[in-house]
């Protein structure tokens, strides 16, 4: 029996646990071997009492999802808490320590989860004190990260998103005065993207559903029905009474003037804007 196999069998003979880091063997693809680590649930570490090393070491699921590999074979990643097996005297990574570069930064009451690659960032952090959630995702320009999807399904397609709130709703764009809501209707036929923005400067101020509001007019309406029939009569029927009775047709500059102006109303009513 070798020196190694035996202190391997005298520490199987007293369980005992240990620290260690996560490392890569030599000569691998770095990421082939990540995927067959997380596709066996076993990983490579090294013991930092006696500096001996370990292959295909078994890890729970909870501290797979923790460890961080290192960049290259020869450097280490997490740091790791390993139970030595009474029976096969085999390691088995039950946790996963921080570094002090690691630190999640919480505090009681709080917990925190995040991952990390290169400028892809997501992160959740939840606050019982203060009854707070905050989910942020950051993903960089040469990626599709920056996402959040929620997928409901439901073999009816009776599937439901509800969001109840006791207060206010806040939407809040990276353009500060510009709100634009997106929704985008799929089925196994066809699909429809309804897309709504308001633009809201910083001089202004819009109050929706709020005290002491007014209608909006209804600019098709107003052409049509208003200025139409207005500007046609002030072209034909204008008359003016005089000492030899009603004047004739208006002069022909006021009749320029009027059709000059009608000429303009399609000019004055915007992209369509949802209203009641």
């Amino acid at each position: 029996m070798t020196d190694f196999r035996k202190l391997i069998k005298a520490l199987a003979s007293q369980p005992s646990c240990g620290l260690g880091c996560v490392i890569l063997p030599p000569d691998v693809e770095k990421q082939a071997y990540i995927d067959r680590c997380f596709s066996t649930e076993t990983v490579s570490m090294i013991a930092q009492a006696g500096g001996m090393s370990f292959n295909n070491v078994p890890i729970s699921v909870d501290a797979l999802q923790q460890i961080e590999f290192p960049e290259k074979p020869g450097e280490f990643g997490s740091v790791v808490v390993f139970l030595f097996h009474p029976k096969t005297a085999q390691p088995i990574i039950v946790a996963v320590l921080s570094k002090k570069s690691e630190l999640y930064g919480v505090n009681w009451k709080q917990f925190k989860r995040f991952k990390r690659y290169k400028s892809n960032y997501v992160s959740v952090v939840g606050d019982g004190k203060n009854g707070t959630l905050f989910v942020n995702v950051q993903g960089d320009e040469n990626s599709k990260g920056g996402q959040i999807m929620i997928s409901i399904g439901e073999p009816s397609n009776k599937g439901q998103l509800k969001i109840s709130v006791q207060g206010d709703i806040h939407f809040i764009h990276q353009n500060l005065d510009m709100v634009c809501l997106t929704t985008k209707i799929e089925s196994k036929e066809s699909f429809e993207v309804i897309s709504k923005i308001a633009k809201l400067n910083a001089s202004e101020k819009v109050s929706l559903g709020a005290e002491n509001y007014e209608p909006l007019v209804l600019g098709n309406k107003l052409v049509d029905d208003i200025f139409k029939p207005l500007f046609s009569a002030l072209k034909t029927d204008l008359q003016v009474s005089t000492a030899m009775g009603p004047s004739g047709p208006p002069m022909p500059n006021f009749t320029a003037k009027i059709v000059e102006l009608e000429q303009k109303l399609s000019t004055i009513l915007s992209q369509k804007t949802e209203t009641e």
